[in-house]
């Protein structure tokens, strides 16, 4: 038998080689910083990144922000965070009379009420909380306090609890608003309230996340809880664990994953990308992407790089936006307070997948009947 020519052997080994390392290039994409891309200066972190389904934008209420309480929306072509309703930056809010906006809101929840389009936030501060729950309404583009048929179904101790609670999960859909779990007594939440915002009428459901199968109490998830329209449940990852929420029974389900999961069970976020039936979480102490397939429930990474000018903070604020064929995934950590300098304005970092790559198979939505 003729042995092969040594150029051809060295072609082979070649390419056996290179085959893997091209796949590995074409998957690694890094972080690039954006710089300050918010028109109010100041950090925010610790805060809750609410989606509207009213014009698919993401929207922010206060966080760490030294005060301030402006209401501010991403715009995804100009990648920026605008000023939608100036706050005034005082101690002057509900439930003074006269007052017209919530205090400014540290580690609280906000969260949209998509049937009347208003958006919910709590203005507590762990540190001297018990604001009314205030509610922002675009078509009037004013505030107000939650008036008692605002909180049908809740008793007193719901309420206090309600407008006391600080980095909770809170997600919302075409119908449903939920929080999750948090903290408003010195002590982790397994709480879950309720709001059928077709039906203006609030449910809770005390420690109802405790028990075999079930995320357990806990905080600082303000990002990692997420509407599926995929699924149709809501998805909570928490402590490198995944579980789903069905709307109507508001039963948890633990959902048995393979690969690797992300590094970090908490300080990162949660964001679905519809259509694709893909959850990305990103965040925490690792710069790589972990992405979850809603079908196999699989986890893979992808790998990434952070710039060296990128400093940690504590929980930001986590968001996708879906443009042009391409994921956008951004993370931005603002600044704490005892070292807010005008290097710590709100920074953003983008990460950019094809969407192609990331193409699954959507699972089918939930059966549940709606009532």
């Amino acid at each position: 038998m003729k042995l092969a020519t040594l150029p051809a052997i060295v072609a082979t080994i070649l390419a056996i080689v290179y085959q893997p390392l091209a796949a590995d290039a074409q998957e690694r994409t890094d972080w690039v910083n954006l710089g300050n891309r918010n028109e109010e200066w100041g950090g925010r972190y610790w805060v809750a990144v609410a989606r509207r389904l009213a014009d698919g934008r993401h929207y922010v209420f206060s966080g760490g922000t030294d005060r301030k309480n402006s209401v501010i929306v991403w715009d995804p072509q100009a990648e920026l965070w605008k000023v939608v309703k100036k706050g005034p930056g005082t101690l002057f809010a509900f439930p003074q009379p006269g007052a017209e906006f919530p205090s400014g809101t540290d580690n609280g929840f906000a969260v949209w009420d998509n049937v009347a389009d208003e958006l919910w936030v709590d203005s507590v501060n762990p540190y001297g909380g018990g604001h009314p729950l205030a509610i922002y309404s675009p078509k009037t583009d004013a505030w107000r306090p939650a008036a008692n048929h605002d909180l049908t179904g809740l008793d007193g101790q719901a309420v206090k609890l309600l407008q006391n609670l600080y980095n909770a999960g809170v997600a919302s859909n075409e119908r449903w608003l939920v929080i999750y779990a948090g903290n408003a007594t010195n002590n982790p939440s397994a709480d879950l309230y309720v709001r059928d915002c077709a039906n203006k009428q609030w449910t809770r459901y005390p420690d109802h996340g405790i028990g075999t199968g079930k995320p357990g109490p806990m905080w600082y998830i303000q990002n990692q809880l997420r509407w599926s329209a995929d699924l149709g449940k809501f998805v909570l990852y928490t402590e490198r664990r995944v579980f789903t929420l069905t709307p109507g029974t508001w039963t948890w389900q633990l959902m048995p994953t393979t690969g690797p999961p992300p590094v970090d069970g908490h300080s990162n976020g949660l964001t679905v990308l519809d259509g694709l039936g893909v959850a990305a979480v990103f965040g925490g102490r690792a710069p790589d992407v972990s992405l979850l397939d809603l079908k196999s429930w699989t986890w893979s990474v992808r790998k990434a790089n952070m710039p060296q000018s990128f400093l940690r903070r504590y929980d930001g604020l986590y968001w996708a936006e879906q443009l042009k064929g391409e994921i956008r995934l951004y993370q931005s950590h603002g600044g704490l307070p005892e070292a807010l300098t005008t290097d710590d304005t709100i920074k953003v970092w983008k990460l950019t997948i094809p969407a192609s790559a990331l193409t699954s198979t959507p699972p089918q939505p939930s059966s549940l009947k709606r009532e």
